[in-house]
């Protein structure tokens, strides 16, 4: 249950599934679940996971809203508002489950997830 490098990769797992680009960040979704995090102008990758059992079925960038021209002073208190993304893919891999005792049920591996996540600081600076 991981994606460490003695697994038995296969070109079929390895296959690109979606992509989407978020400010200088591509995110890339692969067959065997792995959403990679690279750098939009160098390809270079910043971060691998698989919160995924499957396939990454979409990557859907969730971008602000850009704020409204109204003289409401609490609205120029959100200027820097944080993108998100959402994953939809098959198979929910619990990462407690990797450190305690529980049994994953039919439920988290059978069925199709949507994760949000903030597209921001996947890397200190």
């Amino acid at each position: 249950m991981s994606i460490s490098i003695e697994e038995h990769l296969s070109p079929g797992r390895c296959q690109v599934t979606a992509m989407a680009s978020v400010g200088s960040d591509l995110y890339i979704g692969t067959t065997w679940g792995c959403i990679v995090v690279a750098e939009g102008t160098t390809m270079r990758p910043v971060t691998v996971f698989r919160p995924f059992e499957e396939e990454v079925k979409a990557i859907l960038p969730l971008l602000p809203r850009k704020p409204s021209d109204s003289k409401d002073p609490s609205s120029s208190q959100n200027t820097d508002c944080i993108p998100y993304i959402a994953t939809v893919g098959k198979g929910y891999r619990n990462l407690i489950g990797r450190y305690a005792s529980i049994n994953a049920p039919a439920l988290l591996q059978d069925n199709m997830f949507l994760l949000l996540w903030r597209a921001d600081n996947w890397a200190s600076a």
